[in-house]
């Protein structure tokens, strides 16, 4: 009889693929026959979101696969924290792990930068990279596909990915034995456990003054923009001038701009803990299929109503990301002063996703 095969998702940008001589495709294919050969069970790897089978609703398809110990695989460059899709799984999926006990099931590999990957960096995705087990491979791959250093770390990647599969499907097998355990109180607060629905309400109480925070200094940032930028004719200024009013307006801008990142981080951050929660007490509550659970989500659902409004934000963010990044390639001074902003915005503009996310569930 065949075991049961594993699952594993890459997470990449496409441009790295290409520069790297198809290194996503030759992970795909080495890891998956090594890691047969090694466990004597499949590893099914899929690299994109529609293949395994993640589509739209992908959020609330990340836990699924969590839950059924799919690895994720973030292939790491410096464009990887640039690209708003890859730090959206990476986050997602990282939230959902660490609510379940099973973080061991991410397993980065480094192929470019790892020298800028630090805890000193003031990227919240970069930071969580480095506080992983991740493997820098980037040494292995400038050597070739063919040499000792590329077969040995395809080898420590194999060697951990057995390990870790065996370690989460012990922790998640244990989670379900502990849930199905009889308990004194009733059979839905049993289902869901009133710790997790304690902390959940705890989570969306903190909520409310991050996303006030967030909007505060959106709406700071926006102003004190336009202050340093009216009535600035810059098309009818020589070089030197432009220079020197884009100085002075980047000046005015720094500070707003790194408050709009911290904001917009910490919202990203407290949506993202707070998805992973409800999703795991909803998905509990309903598997009970009675009407007693069935009100208890409503009743949960509804006091998000607030916070899944806010969505309606989301096409203003990202024309500012827009408009940011425009101005960000005029100067470099008002590049470095608008970049914390562009992140800030980009963050929150991940975190109202999440909200928007909640009407469907």
């Amino acid at each position: 009889m065949s075991s049961i095969g594993a699952r594993a998702f890459i997470s990449y940008t496409r441009a790295d693929n290409t520069d790297h001589l198809n290194v996503v495709d030759q992970l795909r294919s080495e890891l998956s026959g090594r890691f047969g050969a090694v466990t004597g069970r499949s590893l099914e790897i899929f690299v994109d979101r529609e293949s395994i089978g993640w589509g739209e609703d992908w959020r609330s398809k990340i836990r699924g696969s969590v839950e059924s110990a799919t690895f994720f695989i973030p292939v790491i460059t410096m464009r990887y924290f640039q690209s708003d899709a890859c730090r959206e799984e990476l986050l997602a999926f990282y939230e959902n792990a660490k609510q379940l006990g099973v973080t061991e099931l991410i397993l980065p590999v480094v192929l470019a930068g790892s020298a800028r990957i630090t805890q000193n960096d003031e990227r919240p995705e970069v930071r969580l990279i480095e506080g992983l087990n991740y493997k820098n491979i980037e040494p292995a791959w400038l050597a070739g596909y063919q040499s000792p250093q590329w077969l040995q770390a395809v080898h420590w990647m194999v060697d951990q990915l057995a390990a870790s599969l065996d370690r989460a499907e012990d922790a998640l097998d244990r989670r379900v034995l502990d849930k199905s355990e009889p308990s004194d109180i009733g059979p839905v607060e049993a289902k869901a456990s009133g710790g997790d629905v304690v902390v959940l309400g705890e989570q969306f109480t903190k909520l409310t003054p991050l996303v006030n925070n967030a909007i505060r200094d959106m709406t700071n940032f926006s102003k004190v923009a336009g202050t340093a930028l009216k009535d600035k004719n810059l098309g009818e200024m020589s070089p030197k001038q432009q220079q020197v009013e884009l100085v002075s307006a980047a000046r005015l801008l720094t500070e707003p701009a790194k408050a709009l990142r911290r904001s917009g981080e910490a919202l990203e951050r407290g949506g993202l803990e707070t998805d992973a929660g409800l999703r795991a007490v909803v998905d509990e509550l309903r598997s009970l299929e009675n009407e007693v659970a069935d009100a208890h989500v409503g009743k949960l659902l509804s006091s998000f109503a607030g916070v899944a409004t806010l969505s309606e934000s989301i096409g203003t963010v990202a024309e500012l990301v827009q408009l940011l990044k425009v101005a960000s390639v005029v100067n470099v001074s008002m590049r470095k002063a608008v970049d914390p902003a562009i992140r800030g915005l980009q963050s929150m503009n991940n975190a109202l996703q999440v909200f928007e996310s909640w009407r469907e569930i």
